[in-house]
């Protein structure tokens, strides 16, 4: 099955409210899973009141940052859970970002395309259009939906093991009316020709004010 961004992003907005436990990826945390974790310590982020609180998660699916990219990329049966026999796929948020080949400083990211992985220094999440993210945050807040504005992203990237396909927007009017008052009403704030219809100048602005807001 091809991994598309459609896909990931589908799959990230499947886990929100899953609880954050490092260095798993969209598995169910076993017992021997969670020791085995606890014995490594990744980053020292075993604490003994993080570990009595991950007791709590056994039996549930948990994830880490990348781990929810990896429980996409391993899941086949896109059932929200890796099971045995399903994919290995596992590797840092960090080097996933260094093999990326389209790449860029956050401020040049499109945010018409949806799927990108947004990113800072040991983090990532996955833009989900309309300036959302979809992220496993942290031990606090578990996989959930933030605004890109208000986090620290630094870059953005496509995931060296997706597809990238363009996904149309559909264009979303303020009236189901394609001529009239209201529609004289918006080109006046847009600041177009009001003629009260919606002509292709009237469209191109629209569309370019979407753009700006990332929707």
């Amino acid at each position: 099955m091809e991994k598309n961004n459609q896909g990931l992003v589908d799959y990230a907005k499947k886990q929100v409210g899953i609880p954050y436990v490092m260095g798993t990826n969209c598995r169910v945390l076993t017992s021997s899973r969670l020791q085995s974790l606890i014995n490594t310590n990744p980053a020292k982020w075993f604490t003994k009141v993080r570990i009595e609180e991950c007791k709590k998660w056994i039996g549930q699916v948990t994830s880490d940052c990348h781990g929810l990219i990896e429980g996409y990329l391993n899941d086949t049966d896109q059932d929200g859970v890796v099971e045995s026999g399903e994919g290995t796929y596992d590797t840092a948020a960090d080097n996933a970002y260094n093999k990326a080949t389209v790449k860029g400083t956050i401020d040049t990211m499109d945010k018409s395309a949806i799927g990108l992985c947004v990113r800072y220094k040991g983090h990532v999440g996955v833009y989900i259009g309309n300036g959302k993210v979809v992220e496993a945050r942290g031990f606090n807040y578990g996989v959930c939906i933030t605004n890109l504005s208000a986090r620290p992203w630094t870059h953005w990237y496509e995931h060296p093991e997706i597809e990238y396909k363009k996904v149309k927007r559909a264009l979303k009017l303020t009236s189901p009316r394609m001529k009239g008052d209201d529609v004289k009403e918006l080109q006046r704030l847009i600041g177009v020709d009001d003629d009260g219809v919606y002509g292709p100048d009237t469209d191109d602005r629209v569309n370019e004010i979407l753009e700006v807001l990332g929707r």
